[in-house]
Formats: structure tokens, C-alpha cells, sequence
């Protein structure tokens, strides 16, 4: 039993209540913990619930624990046990709790981290536990859908960040101890409260084992009992059985040496027609797959020209484009780890990087007093009317020229497979003839620059440089001393660059970053960010085009600490510029109105009758560069222009 020192009196006079709901598929665990609960003389509540899935009925414990501490004001503490758990012995422990929460921790090996359990949940019962319950069940509201135990990733998030502000108590492992093998073995003496893990089951619509099965037994104070070793006496032999033994293992041999013969005498006379039909299933699916690439390749070039306008091009024009899009647009070397280029490449690729105009031009081009739009790329950008945002300087990121009325004056690229999917559909060139100036990360086009394959994934390259208008803009630092955990944990600064494109802009693991970084640099007094969320609700609706999935938008979930610490970083050094943002998101409750709170209300027709006149071609004027398409001829001619001093200087350029 035990060996926890009693409570005193008083203390034990305390009424601790034990809570607990089931579906239908936990009846059976739900009425052996009611049972288990009745034999030790506690003060119980289980009942049954509806609910649609396995994740409904998880989701719904912290609503149900707070619905008992409201309906039960009288208890001093509630605890809540799983109904596939069952209570061995009186849990003495949580009548001398001094801590408002309770719960265990599993410590997983070779991590630096903590996973939290709820199969037994020590809560205390007071005005302020109930408010910050309700928290935890607010935040849980809006969580990733995906997550496979979501309150308990939640709530440890929340008090890892301090965001529930309660005292805790850390359980030792006999009061929430899970059975790996459902007590098969026993259940070990010190043993106060066991989980038989029904979730591997229902989880995923299963139907979990019969509980009658599932063993009760206390082993003994030692342990885990095991069955005795069994001693054999020694073989007999005799010449007799030796003989018969060594008959059998000649017999044996032979019988091996025969199969082994036939085998090799069929690989070497027969193909098997496994192997035929493998390799003829090979030769239909390459002939078909050349046969996709044609066409595709044909009604890309089709669709293209198709959105450029054709009217505006000379069939030599077009020839050009259907040149650029079938050949030089598809990389040939290295960006992807384990297939690094060559030095050779390398160079080129430097060099080509070279000839693209910077985004430095873009300095300080606004007026003094003119705020700038930031827009993301979720559906809440069309919260705020069209008509508005055309009024305002604006800056989008990656796929935002898919939206059918508000294209931004200045477009940020960061990332590889964005890039390729907006060249590849023309949409990109068709932005740069209707004033739309794209600012492209370096790291797209250095093969230096490292992702993760496969390298058959042609997005996964580094790109060639385009042979229509973009900027270039640097992400860097190229060389770190320190990374985004130490940014997360509060030990590193990241150096946020206000001032010059000529410096390299703060990644933040996340475009927004980068974008608030540029809108300062044009010269941004006040930023108006739409559509920026950082998580959302529904996977279907995830970006104003649809889900994000379907285009490779990958969701924050990993990183997101990160991302929201470097983020924080960002406000400050932007509020000691000078410069406010003002986030016109009408979700208060997204992960990134918890760095810029969300005031959907700003009025901003009353802030355009205050700003400067400005003009789109004034602000954003740039010298005529390079044509939309360029030749061969021209690009070498550009290649022998540059000085030798700088060509080497472009080739050593420290690897990020």
C-alpha cells in the first residue's frame, strides 16, 4: 500500500470530488471505475455523454471538469480520472496539495522536453482556478484540429508561456501510472491510479477489448512478478541417440544442398514473369509519363500567353517565352541536401544573381506620413473593402496575385515553391506588366543554399534567375551565432533590420517578418497588417484562395514559438523606430494578434482623408532595366561586361 503520511484532520474533512463521463465504447471501463470509486468510500460523478468522435469527447474534458466545479461549489478540489482508468487505493495525496493544479509529467528520453498527462487531473475549486479554466477551454476553441491529445498539448503550451497563471503540483508516476501491457503483468504494490489506454482503439474508431479481461491483481512490494526459471535436467545421450541425431541433421543438409541446387539452376535458365511484368509495367508508366509531360508542358505555354494577353505579343515575342518556359526555367544543379553543385555552378549562379536590379532602390521611396497595407494570404484580407486597400501603398507576399481584386505594389517571394508555381502559371510576368514589382529572396536562386529533397522535386532547387523584371533582396544573417531556440527561450536577439535593403532582412521563420521589416525600410510610419493570422480553424479555407495544403502551404504548428518570439522582436525594434502597426484582423484570438493586438474597428476612411497625395509611378518608379525576356547572346555580353575582381568576390561569398 501507500507509504504517504496521512493528512491531518482537518484537512482530510476536505471534500475532494472524482469526476469522470464516458461514450458508449467506454461503458464497461466507466462502470469498473464507479465501482472502484464506491469500494474506497469517494465522493464520485460519472456519467455518460454523446459525442460524434474520439477528439469531440477529448476535447470536451476541460468544459466538463469546469460544469462540475460550478455545480459543485461545496468541494474543495475536483479531480478528474479518464474512464479507462481504475483507483487501486485512497489517493491520500490530494488532501495535503497545497499547489491549484495537479498533474504528471512523462519525460521522454533523449529529449529536451516534458509531455503533459490529463488521465489524472488535480484541480482546485475557487473563483480564480474556474476563471482560468475557462482559458484553457478558450484557447482550446481554436487549436490545430490535427493534434492528436489537443488539451493536453494546450494547456502544457499554456503554462509553459505562463499564459494560465496557477500554481502546480507535479504527481509522481503511481498516481497516473499507464498499463503499456493492461495489467497482463499485475498491477506494481504502490499503484494509486492506473490508465488501461482505451484511446489505442477508439482513437481510430475502434471498439476497445472486453474490460473483463483486463487483470486487476496487486503484485507483490518487489515489483513485477516473473515466472520462474526453469531448470532442465541434462540430455541423455547414449550412441544410440547419437547416431539417430546426427542421421537427422545429414538428412537436413542434404535436403538444403538439393533446394539450394534447383534454385540457382532456375535463376540461371528462367526469368521469373513476376520480374517481366515489373519491368513491362515500368516501360507503360515512362511512356505515359512522357506523354503527361508533353502535354502539360503545351498547355502551360497555352495558359501563359493566355494571361500575359497574346495581343500585346509579336509571335516572336511568344517564341521567346515558350523558349524561356521549356528551358532555362528548369534548374539543373544543387539547393537540395546531399546533391551540392560545383564550385563552377556555384559561380554562375552568383554571377547571373548579380545582374538582377536590388530591391535597395526601394528605400525611403514613400512620402513622409504614408502608412503601408502588409497583407497576408488568409480569407480575412477581404474583411476590409477593396476600395480601400487600393488606396494605400501595399505590400503582399508569395501567392498573393491569385486574388481577384487587390494586387500589392511591392510582392515578396521567400520561398522556393511558391516562386515556381506563380512563374510556371505566368502570373508573375503578368504582375510585372501591370506595375506589380516583385522582390525575390536571394535564397531562392543560390544553391548554397540548402532544403530538403527530394531533388527530384524541381521546386526544391535553386532557381535560375528569371528573365523578366524582379528585385533581389539578401535573408540573412549568412553567418549565426545563435538560432531560433535560443530566440524562443529568451537568450539571443535577432538583428531586425529597419533601415536598408542593402542589409539583409531578419527571416523570422515566417514571411510577415520580413515584410514588416520592408515596410519600414520604404519609409512606413504607420503599418495596417490584413490577413495575417498565423493559424486557422479549417483547413479548407486556410488562405483566401482555398487550403494552403493544396499548394504546399505548410502550417506553423513546429515553428510557431518561434515565429511569434522573433515576431516580438520585430514590434520592439519597429516601436523604438518610431513606427506603429496596427493589425486589422477581426480574429482577436489568432497567434499573431498575441504580439499585434487586433483592432478590426480602425477606421480607415478617416485616416485616408489624412495622408499625403501620393502616386503609385512616383513611389514605385524604377529605372528601365533588362527586357521582359532576354537572349542568350545578351546575357553573355552582360557575363564578359563584369570586372574578373568581381567575379571572384561573387564566387567566395560565405555559405549560409
Amino acid at each position: 500500500m501507500s507509504d504517504e503520511p496521512a493528512a491531518p484532520a482537518a484537512i482530510q474533512e476536505r471534500k475532494i470530488l472524482f469526476v469522470s463521463y464516458f461514450t458508449s465504447k467506454y461503458a464497461q471501463g466507466a462502470e469498473r471505475l464507479r465501482g472502484c470509486l464506491e469500494r474506497l468510500g469517494l465522493d464520485h460523478e460519472v456519467v455518460p455523454v454523446k459525442k460524434a468522435s474520439w477528439l469531440d469527447a477529448v476535447r470536451y474534458k476541460p468544459t466538463f471538469i469546469l460544469e462540475m466545479m460550478n455545480k459543485h461549489p461545496e468541494a474543495f478540489a475536483v479531480v478528474w480520472i479518464d474512464a479507462d482508468g481504475y483507483v487501486v487505493q485512497k489517493p491520500v495525496l490530494f488532501w495535503s496539495i497545497k499547489e491549484e493544479l495537479a498533474v504528471r509529467y512523462y519525460y521522454w528520453r533523449n529529449k529536451d522536453a516534458k509531455e503533459l498527462l490529463s488521465g489524472t487531473f488535480y484541480i482546485k475549486n475557487d473563483a480564480k482556478t474556474r476563471a482560468e479554466m475557462q482559458k484553457w477551454i478558450d484557447c482550446l476553441a481554436t487549436a490545430n484540429p490535427n493534434l492528436s491529445t489537443p488539451e493536453q498539448s494546450v494547456l502544457n503550451e499554456m503554462l509553459t508561456k505562463g499564459t494560465v497563471k496557477l500554481s502546480v503540483h507535479e504527481l509522481p508516476e503511481p498516481y497516473c501510472r499507464i498499463l503499456a501491457d493492461r495489467g497482463r503483468r499485475g498491477i506494481p504494490a504502490d499503484s494509486v491510479v492506473v490508465h488501461y489506454q482505451f484511446s489505442r482503439e477508439c482513437r481510430h474508431n475502434g471498439v476497445p477489448p472486453d474490460v473483463s479481461r483486463m487483470p486487476t491483481t496487486i503484485l507483490s512490494p518487489t515489483g513485477f512478478s516473473r515466472p520462474p526459471r526453469v531448470i532442465r535436467p541434462a540430455k541423455i545421450s547414449t550412441p544410440a541417440l547419437a547416431a539417430k541425431r546426427k542421421a537427422a541433421e545429414e538428412n537436413r543438409n542434404r535436403h538444403v544442398i538439393r533446394t539450394r541446387k534447383k534454385v540457382e539452376a532456375v535463376r540461371k535458365f528462367t526469368i521469373p514473369s513476376s520480374v517481366k511484368q515489373t519491368a513491362r509495367r515500368r516501360q507503360i508508366w515512362a511512356l505515359r509519363r512522357a506523354k503527361s509531360n508533353k502535354t502539360l508542358s503545351a498547355e502551360k505555354i497555352k495558359n501563359i500567353i493566355k494571361v500575359v494577353g497574346s495581343a500585346e505579343y509579336t509571335r516572336a515575342k511568344q517564341i521567346q517565352l515558350t523558349r524561356v518556359i521549356l528551358g532555362t526555367n528548369e534548374p539543373s544543379w544543387g539547393g537540395v541536401m546531399g546533391h551540392p553543385a560545383t564550385p563552377e555552378q556555384i559561380r554562375q549562379s552568383k554571377v547571373e544573381m548579380a545582374l538582377l536590379p536590388s530591391a535597395l532602390r526601394f528605400d525611403r521611396c514613400l512620402p513622409p506620413g504614408l502608412p503601408v497595407v502588409v497583407m497576408g494570404n488568409s480569407p480575412t484580407i477581404d474583411s476590409v473593402p477593396a476600395a480601400t486597400l487600393l488606396k494605400l501603398p501595399r505590400i503582399g507576399c508569395n501567392r498573393a496575385l491569385r486574388h481577384k481584386s487587390v494586387w500589392p505594389n511591392l510582392l515578396f517571394v521567400a520561398d522556393r515553391e511558391p516562386y515556381c508555381q506563380e512563374r510556371d502559371s505566368g502570373r508573375l510576368l503578368a504582375g510585372s506588366k501591370r506595375g506589380v514589382h516583385t522582390i525575390c529572396s536571394d535564397s531562392i536562386f543560390d544553391p548554397e543554399v540548402l532544403l530538403r529533397g527530394p531533388y527530384e522535386m524541381l521546386s526544391r532547387r535553386a532557381q535560375p534567375t528569371p528573365k523578366f523584371e524582379v528585385f533581389i533582396y539578401k535573408i540573412g544573417p549568412k553567418i549565426k551565432t545563435w538560432n531560433y531556440d535560443m530566440v524562443a527561450a529568451g537568450l539571443a536577439r535577432i538583428p531586425v533590420n529597419t533601415t536598408t535593403f542593402e542589409a539583409p532582412l531578419v527571416s523570422c521563420l515566417n514571411i510577415a517578418g520580413s515584410m514588416l521589416q520592408a515596410a519600414a525600410i520604404i519609409g512606413a510610419q504607420t503599418i495596417y497588417t490584413i490577413g495575417i493570422e498565423m493559424k486557422w480553424y479549417d483547413k479548407a479555407t486556410s488562405h483566401f484562395f482555398g487550403a494552403g495544403s493544396d499548394v504546399g502551404a505548410y502550417p506553423q504548428d513546429a515553428a510557431l514559438d518561434k515565429i511569434l518570439s522573433a515576431l516580438s522582436q520585430v514590434k520592439a525594434a519597429l516601436t523604438a523606430a518610431g513606427i506603429k502597426v496596427v493589425n486589422l484582423s477581426p480574429y482577436p484570438k489568432s497567434p499573431f494578434a498575441s504580439v499585434f493586438p487586433a483592432k478590426p474597428n480602425t477606421d480607415l476612411d478617416r485616416v485616408l482623408k489624412t495622408i499625403p497625395a501620393w502616386s503609385e509611378r512616383e513611389c514605385f518608379a524604377q529605372p528601365k532595366t533588362n527586357v521582359e525576356v532576354q537572349t542568350d547572346e545578351e546575357i553573355l555580353q552582360a557575363l564578359a561586361a563584369l570586372p574578373d575582381d568581381q567575379l571572384k568576390s561573387l564566387a567566395s561569398e560565405p555559405k549560409e
